[in-house]
């Protein structure tokens, strides 16, 4: 369920271009040893907007027997830290899809950018073993959320280590 309302994006300063978020609060289990919401939160809270939004989009959570998303590269970068009891938004959106791939960013926000992510998702049927093509309804979905089609993923700085690099498993 989407929960981005005007008057979260007006408190935690969230920038134009975001459609979809979802609400959460630092638990005292997501700290790491210097107190501060550790690294895995911030991808947890990825995935769980992921399945929020890709839900939304009429995709609900896959089994074995349904085709859905897996993870082909995730990364993240981290502006601040939060700590316990932080109430934050969780943004997420589709950048592009190919025939059988997708890409999304992902952000953290309490009051302005708190950490900033990307994944490349492959459609993958987990009882066949094998990727599959996107839904046409999905496709439609990321499309209306800004997505562009690509026949292939163009190379791509990534954003942790500036490397240049070319997705192969976009088709």
């Amino acid at each position: 369920m989407n929960e981005l309302t005007p008057a979260l994006i007006a408190e935690h300063q969230i920038e134009a271009g975001w459609h979809f978020g979802l609400t959460a609060q630092a638990r005292w289990s997501d700290l790491d040893g210097f107190s501060h919401v550790s690294h895995r939160t911030h991808l947890v809270w990825f995935e769980e907007a992921r399945n929020a939004y890709l839900a939304a989009l009429g995709f609900p959570l896959v089994s074995a027997d349904v085709p859905g998303p897996v993870i082909r590269e995730l990364a993240c970068s981290y502006e601040r830290s939060l700590g316990f009891g932080d109430g934050v938004v969780i943004t997420a959106r589709t950048v592009w899809f190919g025939r059988t791939s997708f890409g999304m960013d992902y952000a953290v926000w309490r009051q302005g950018l708190v950490a900033r992510g990307n994944a490349i998702c492959i459609w993958f049927h987990n009882r066949a073993s094998s990727k599959v093509p996107l839904p046409l309804a999905l496709c439609d979905g990321m499309r209306l959320d800004g997505a562009a089609f690509r026949s292939t993923q163009a190379p791509r700085e990534s954003r942790l280590f500036g490397l240049s690099q070319t997705n192969p498993a976009a088709a």
